[in-house]
């Protein structure tokens, strides 16, 4: 299924963890943050706000390069191995996960 810029939740498996094969949730708010979260009993929330200094870039972005850059930064970041919630300034220059990324009925 093609991505666009109207879908704004997302699921994924990060198989580049070693020994996690949590489902995860992605959404896109146009409150300008990308909530992550893992979908199984450890509770794992995280919000990327994209600072205001940054929000023209970020407008140049599509929805889903927005949320391959969260998830980009949470691996590099290491956030996907705690426990517990946390609001983080999104690094828009972050590297950009290129794993399978899919639009998710959750909504």
């Amino acid at each position: 299924m093609e991505i666009s810029d109207n879908d704004s939740f997302f699921c994924f498996r990060l198989p580049e963890v070693e020994s996690d094969d949590s489902l995860y949730m992605a959404h896109f708010s146009r409150d300008l943050y990308v909530l992550l979260s893992r979908m199984d009993a450890q509770e794992m929330v995280v919000a990327f706000e994209i600072p205001r200094v940054k929000v023209a870039k970020s407008r140049r972005l599509s929805t889903e390069a927005l949320v391959r850059t969260a998830i980009g930064q949470g691996i590099r970041d290491g956030v996907f191995a705690s426990a517990g919630s946390a609001w983080l300034e999104f690094d828009l220059d972050s590297p950009t996960w290129a794993g399978d990324l899919q639009v998710s009925n959750l909504q």
